[in-house]
């Protein structure tokens, strides 16, 4: 199982908390949309900027083909959410949780055309990022790290440059 190594630090938002932990103690079959809303949601782990501590999210699951789009929004607030500097800080060190088990993943931030793809996508998803799009403007993509091996971390055999890869095993999803 892909898991980053270190303290992993509960989030001070006791509905945060209690939804990561039911998705993950569930393998995903329960606890995950957000809220109320019905959407889908993933867990991303990642490395804190500055304790280095392990820190968890659920954010809404806006994928294509493997991927992953972050949306980093802070519901429509002109500043960025906590964890935005963690991904700027340690963009190689995140796991993504969409069902039963994490994957290690790199994430970089998306600009121009492609940013205009991804920003469609996540807007299909929550239809109300359309409203705040000018607030809502930083959006991370993830690439899932094939050939990591889980017993050495991310860190041990990184791919070159962001390669994408369209799913954990190279072919089919779960």
């Amino acid at each position: 199982m892909a898991q980053l190594a270190g303290t992993y630090v509960p989030s001070t938002l006791e509905w945060v908390r209690e939804q990561i932990a039911l998705y993950e103690r569930t393998g995903g079959r329960e606890g995950s949309t957000l809220r109320d809303t019905g959407i889908p949601v993933i867990i991303v782990a990642m490395r804190g900027a500055k304790s280095g501590n392990v820190r968890k999210i659920a954010l809404m699951r806006v994928e294509h083909a493997g991927e992953y789009a972050l949306v980093a929004s802070k519901g429509g607030a002109p500043d960025n959410p906590d964890w935005y500097q963690n991904l700027v800080a340690h963009p190689d060190e995140v796991t993504v949780q969409d069902g039963t088990e994490p994957f290690f993943a790199r994430v970089r931030l998306v600009e121009g055309a492609e940013y205009d793809v991804w920003w469609q996508r996540a807007v299909a998803v929550f239809p109300q990022y359309a409203i705040y799009r000018v607030l809502a403007r930083l959006l991370w993509r993830t690439h899932h790290q094939r050939g990591v091996d889980a017993d050495k971390g991310p860190h041990q055999r990184r791919l070159a440059g962001w390669a994408v890869a369209t799913s954990r095993d190279g072919g089919s999803r779960n």
